[in-house]
């Protein structure tokens, strides 16, 4: 009779789990809902990043996504990225430069650039359910492959569901391994570095977290921050420290059983912070605009369960 009650219990416990599981109520941090033991689903996601300190920059990164469910706690998911980028003296200095403008480009002309860019591969495992544990915690890698980038990604997600799942929280600690060809600037000294053909690395510290709130019958709305904290290199040592900043701005989700969006603006913040004289040139108004730094960020995934 006991173990008749218990498995009860479970049923009706998974049996309540609100139609966004699997979903992203989120744009930037995700959940530790996976995808049921053999489902499918397909996200398109377009994330715009513009405005920088001057002149004009819009990036346009999109991301075709298939994920399946390989058992009920195991979700595998693969990406095609690729991207379209658009800038024009935009730099804190007046020449054309961003993320994706490479060094060689000519600094006083426009630069255009529709690129398929690279493949992913990702994993979660949650650990803990929000629905019949204290909190949620999953798991979660994710490798990236091109000829020009490549990132290894990797997060601890937690989740806590409050008010019969109407309300979610969900904090998600993120780090990031990246190293990105550089073309080599034709303006710099024949005998540095910053001259030649190379890979350069990079790290980043991630915090991310939101908060959304079921306000009507299939509909969510929320808020999202993000902190970032970047290195130079592999290493944490105080001497590679290049700059961090924080984001914060409001989402919105719809689902239904047939489709669902998300929708998340995210403005930098003007308390960016920097640890030498190179990232320390890139602050503008309190803004970093160094590295894959912005203003703006907004992110649309929209998906089909099939």
């Amino acid at each position: 009779m006991k173990n008749y009650i218990a498995a009860l219990a479970t049923a009706v416990a998974f049996a309540a789990v609100p139609a966004f599981a699997g979903e992203p109520l989120f744009g930037y941090v995700p959940t530790t809902d996976t995808m049921p033991k053999g489902e499918w689903e397909f996200e398109q996601w377009m994330t715009r990043r513009a405005t920088q300190s001057q002149g004009k920059y819009n990036q346009y990164f999109l991301r075709s996504e298939i994920e399946y469910g390989v058992t009920d706690r195991f979700q595998l998911s693969g990406y095609l990225n690729y991207y379209r980028v658009n800038a024009d003296k935009n730099g804190v200095d007046g020449a054309t430069t961003g993320n994706r403008v490479p060094e060689n480009a000519p600094p006083s002309t426009p630069f255009r650039e529709t690129r398929v860019d690279s493949a992913s591969i990702e994993g979660i495992y949650r650990l803990l359910s929000p629905y019949v544990d204290r909190i949620g915690v999953a798991l979660y890698s994710e490798l990236t492959y091109g000829k020009r980038r490549q990132e290894w990604e990797n997060k601890l997600i937690l989740q806590k569901n409050f008010l019969d799942d109407r309300l979610v929280w969900v904090g998600s600690f993120n780090l990031n391994f990246e190293r990105e060809i550089a073309t080599g600037d034709p303006n710099a000294d024949p005998e540095s570095i910053e001259f030649q053909r190379r890979w350069t690395k990079e790290n980043e510290l991630e915090f991310i977290s939101g908060i959304s709130y079921r306000f009507a019958p299939n509909w969510f709305a929320g808020g999202e921050y993000r902190h970032r904290y970047e290195h130079n290199g592999w290493t944490f040592s105080s001497a590679q420290r290049e700059r961090s900043s924080n984001f914060f701005g409001p989402n919105l989700h719809f689902a239904d059983q047939k489709w669902f969006f998300t929708l998340t603006w995210l403005h930098q913040l003007p308390n960016a912070r920097c640890y030498n004289a190179d990232d320390c040139s890139q602050i503008v108004g309190g803004r970093s605009y160094g590295g894959e730094h912005e203003k703006n960020e907004v992110r649309l995934k929209v998906g089909f369960p099939f």
